[in-house]
């Protein structure tokens, strides 16, 4: 067993083992309060099995927001990127990548966010992953316009 996670690790299967990605959600506002996250996310009372809005309706001036939470023992620093691809005839092409400083130390871990401003409508993932490029995790997500003005009924977790 221990030779399967040393070749696992060696040839890049498996993430660096002092992190692991406790969560990460699609939102269209994240702010700060209290030393916690509110997220802000429409969607669908059905659709409870979603992280966020996995559904993004978009809006005009709509930023895409991923949040994570990264668990990490204290004094561990490293870089994560989230790796931003949209779905085009060719798979999956890489539209951006947007770097998260981890900083170990916190008993729940680390969380941040990313968001993104230009963005199209279709099918999109975000891939967390180390700077020597070892995946942590990632999420699948749709975007889809809107031309509603109806005023926008918001849930909210906090995190």
């Amino acid at each position: 067993i221990n030779v399967s996670f040393v070749l696992l690790y060696f040839f890049k299967i498996l993430p660096p083992v002092p992190i692991s990605l406790k969560y990460i959600g699609i939102y269209q506002d994240i702010q700060k309060s209290d030393g916690k996250f509110v997220l802000s996310y429409e969607r669908d009372w059905w659709r409870f099995w979603e992280s966020g809005a996995q559904t993004f309706i978009k809006r005009v001036d709509d930023k895409v927001y991923c949040f994570v939470s990264i668990f990490s023992p204290s004094q561990f620093k490293e870089k994560v990127n989230l790796v931003w691809f949209k779905k085009t005839v060719g798979g999956w092409s890489v539209q951006d990548t947007i770097p998260l400083s981890i900083y170990g130390g916190r008993d729940q871990g680390y969380r941040g966010y990313a968001y993104k401003g230009n963005f199209d409508d279709g099918d999109w993932q975000i891939r967390v992953v180390t700077s020597d490029q070892r995946e942590v995790g990632r999420i699948y997500f749709t975007v889809t316009e809107s031309h509603s003005d109806e005023p926008r009924q918001w849930r909210q977790d906090m995190y």
